[in-house]
């Protein structure tokens, strides 16, 4: 026994399969059992809690309707008539579609409006629960009771009434319609019906009285800690510890979550969430069959494929194991000769002949190796079949900072998981969509975001001669760094602006101010003449100020055509501009008597932009916020990431003069100003430099309502998940 290869073989394997398979199944199944048994109870008590969270809703939102029904100014002016009070009832009613009725009791309990037809008009109700804590100043949300009048379940609500003196001259109670909290507890019951399961949900006090139930005969007729067999200080306990409570009688599985304190309400409740336990571990029963028939379909398999193998190892074999080890070790290549069947015969010529054709072959790529390896062009690889990269130069790997070990041969998704680095070029390059559409050499430029600058890259992609039998070529990758090159364009280019810029402005002040200088010199002399008149002297004032406005406005123009602020387009942080904008003006906030007011949304990921170009218009924003309001206000400045337009929006909220809609529609045109020392060259600027930035600036204004600057900057697709790759080398 156990003498063969084969059943040495079988024996072994299928040993080996079944302890890594039991071993591998048991840790698998106790760790899934474990995570699912988590999520079954973390559902389960979100489910208690969401309900726990409605019905604090319902009744915070009840308390606040009461207490605002008791402030009602004509409710507190004793002097107000039976039908104006009744009439606020009825609106109150009317808007509130969670009240049957409402009454108005004065401090002796006697009932002295209500909206029944006056049925309880009258009627003494000084004994009531909510009747004394009302008057005395609080307000009252009570437990559900069965009323002996109506003969069903009902829940009153209180407020204390208070004059203008504060004073308590009665108290209001709405009649709360005990459906709309039903309702809440309902829908969860509603929602297991769905998806085929019979769990249920309900509410009941600290005595046990069931007072919310799917089963409406409970309500107030069953005690649930009877039914349970259960007392209040379990129940206490499986609240506080989060457990849930397995009953071994009704073989239901249940979580509870208690209803937190609310002023005016002063009942200890509990929402109770119950599912047949068989229903609720369902998954863990399922998973366990699964791993049992999975178990069973993989021996089976294996005890196949051990016999199939196993007809297949055979001692000529090892000869040609023998031959390939030697090959690997460097040793001098002999022949194998094989004498046996045919189809190891074969096998053998086969690999004399691939041996001999690899050695010529590695002759060839230790040639093209050197070549690849000393070009300072990065030079890689990708197998279009199988996706996995084939060839990866010493440039590459200095540039993705990865070992080429850890590279050839593996899938491309499997490098991108391991270099983030080589994921990111990838990403902006988009080489995977591209490779799938390569008929012949393809070359393309990209740039790819570095540090806080870009790195441009000139690629180019050629599909490799394929082999035998080879269904999808092989893709060529040579890449070179144009980053160095793209800079001097640019300089260049700036360059020549500024240059043009330069002379045109050089002109301006040569050509105006020259003259202007000249012409101010002599008004100046004709106004300090004592022979001068006073009326002479009133226009030559006049004539000097409009000179500084035309130097002023030479200034302007000089400042369109080169904005204050350098030119680098570096990875900025807009929520930092705006607080280090907003610095310059806290010594004017005081002064001014405006609150300046910053809503920043810290979602906004940091982007390629000109900085400083923005700080020179979000200055001039604010600027003409200032002046707008001269007798103080608020200035409301929001960020905000519209992540579906990949953009972000700045909105300037003055509460100022606001405009017309003459001055609304002329604010970007050149030299309009409704300023007496204004050129009109600011607002026209801003819109310059926001549109150079791909931008838009809309303005919305009312006249004595203020004025909304919205600044929308589009977000470069190279800025795009920026803030994660700062820390990226090499590109």
């Amino acid at each position: 026994m156990l003498k063969t290869l084969r059943s040495k073989l079988l024996f072994f394997f299928l040993i080996t399969t079944f302890l890594s398979l039991f071993v591998v199944g048991y840790i698998s199944y106790e760790s899934k059992k474990t995570a699912i048994t988590a999520t079954i109870e973390q559902s389960f008590f979100m489910y208690s809690d969401i309900l726990a969270l409605n019905v604090e809703e319902l009744i915070n939102e009840t308390m606040k309707d009461v207490n605002y029904l008791a402030e009602n100014p004509i409710l507190k002016n004793p002097n107000s008539s039976f039908e104006e009070v009744r009439g606020e009832f009825e609106k109150f009613v009317t808007y509130h579609s969670i009240y049957n009725d409402v009454i108005f009791v004065d401090t002796d309990g006697i009932v002295k409006v209500d909206i029944l037809d006056g049925v309880v008009e009258g009627n003494d109700l000084s004994d009531r629960r909510w009747f004394e804590p009302t008057i005395n100043g609080n307000s009252y949300f009570s437990d559900v009771y069965l009323s002996p009048v109506l003969n069903k379940p009902i829940l009153v609500t209180g407020a204390p009434v208070t004059n203008h003196n504060n004073i308590v001259i009665g108290a209001v109670s709405p009649s709360f319609n005990l459906d709309k909290l039903w309702k809440r507890i309902y829908e969860f019951t509603d929602f297991q019906t769905q998806i085929g399961s019979n769990g249920v949900a309900y509410l009941f006090n600290e005595k046990g009285e069931i007072i919310a139930h799917p089963t409406s005969e409970k309500i107030l007729t069953t005690n649930y800690f009877n039914e349970q067999q259960i007392d209040i200080s379990h129940l206490i306990e499986q609240v506080e510890t989060r457990s849930l409570c397995f009953n071994e009688s009704t073989f239901e599985v249940s979580a509870y979550s208690k209803i937190n304190p609310i002023p005016g309400f002063y009942n200890n409740w509990y929402v109770g969430v119950s599912v047949p336990q068989e229903e609720l571990f369902a998954p863990l029963n399922k998973l366990l069959l699964n791993y049992i028939i999975i178990f069973g379909l993989v021996l089976i398999l294996t005890f196949i494929a051990i016999i199939k193998f196993a007809n297949y190892l055979v001692r000529p074999i090892e000869k040609l194991v023998s031959a390939t080890s030697d090959l690997a070790n460097g040793k001098e290549f002999i022949p194998i000769e094989v004498d046996s069947y045919e189809e190891i015969n074969s096998l053998s010529k086969q690999f004399n002949n691939m041996i001999v054709k690899l050695q010529d072959r590695e002759r060839l790529h230790k040639k093209s190796t050197l070549i690849l390896e000393s070009t300072d062009n990065g030079v890689f690889a990708i197998d279009k079949g199988t996706m996995k990269i084939t060839t990866f130069n010493r440039t590459c790997e200095k540039l993705f900072n990865i070992s080429k070990s850890d590279v050839l041969f593996k899938h491309v998704n499997e490098i991108c998981q391991l270099n983030h680095t080589f994921n990111t070029f990838l990403q902006h390059s988009k080489l995977i969509e591209k490779i799938e559409d390569v008929p012949n050499t393809n070359e393309f430029e990209c740039k790819c975001p570095a540090s806080d600058e870009l790195t441009y890259f000139l690629l180019n992609m050629t599909p490799l001669p394929m082999k035998q039998h080879q269904k999808e070529p092989e893709i060529l990758f040579v890449f070179s760094d144009l980053s160095e090159k793209k800079w001097m364009e640019k300089e260049m280019v700036r360059t020549e602006k500024l240059k043009v810029i330069g002379e045109l402005s050089a002109s301006f002040a040569h050509e105006i101010r020259n003259p202007l200088t000249t012409i101010r010199g002599f008004i100046q002399l004709m106004d300090i003449n004592e022979n001068a008149s006073d009326f002479e002297k009133k226009y030559y004032k006049v004539i000097l100020q409009e000179i500084d406005r035309i130097n002023g406005i030479v200034g302007d123009l000089m400042d369109m055509a080169k904005p204050n602020g350098d030119n680098q387009y570096v990875l900025s942080n807009l929520n930092k501009i705006i607080k280090d904008i907003t610095l310059l003006y806290d010594g004017q906030v005081s002064t001014n008597k405006i609150k300046m007011i910053k809503d920043l949304d810290t979602t906004i990921p940091t982007f390629f932009t000109y900085g400083s170009k923005l700080k020179q218009v979000f200055i001039n924003i604010i600027k003409n916020a200032f002046e707008a309001m001269p007798k103080g206000g608020s200035l409301t400045i929001k960020t905000q990431f519209l992540e579906h337009e990949n953009a972000v929006e700045i909105l300037f909220t003055d509460t100022g003069v606001g405009m017309d809609e003459k001055t609304l529609s002329s604010i970007n045109k050149p030299f309009y100003t409704t300023k007496e020392s204004g050129t009109g060259l600011g607002l026209p600027m801003c819109y310059m430099i926001i549109e150079d930035l791909g931008g838009s600036i809309n303005v919305r204004s009312k006249l004595g309502e203020g004025t909304t600057f919205q600044v929308k900057l589009t977000i470069d697709e190279d800025s795009n998940n920026s803030q994660n790759t700062i820390k990226s080398v090499g590109l």
